[in-house]
């Protein structure tokens, strides 16, 4: 039985991890599954970003390579679309230009 110490989206994927490998993940489907298990920004972090932005870039507009620079930076992997959207929506909610 899995721990209650577990927050629920944790929960959630270990047991949808069990009903699909209920033998364990193949180490030949490790890459797979962490593909699968994309890590998203916690609102914490999506403000963190942003606030950086508005400390170093207060004069001049924030681009989203700039953005998903330095999503990569926090999350250590390539940004998703979600993620970029989420900051862009902070910075552009906080009065910044935003340009592609």
């Amino acid at each position: 039985m899995l721990g209650s110490h577990l927050t629920a989206p944790l929960r959630a994927v270990l047991q949808w991890l069990k009903a699909g490998f209920p033998q364990g993940v193949p180490q030949s489907d490790y890459a797979a599954v962490f593909a699968v298990l994309h890590r998203r920004l916690t609102d914490v972090e999506v403000t963190q970003i942003a606030a950086e932005f508005t400390e170093t870039h207060a004069d001049e507009p924030v681009t989203t390579a700039q953005i998903r620079e330095a999503i990569a930076e926090v999350a250590m992997e390539e940004p998703g679309a979600d993620d970029i959207a989420r900051v862009t929506q902070t910075l552009k909610d906080a009065g910044f230009a935003v340009e592609d």
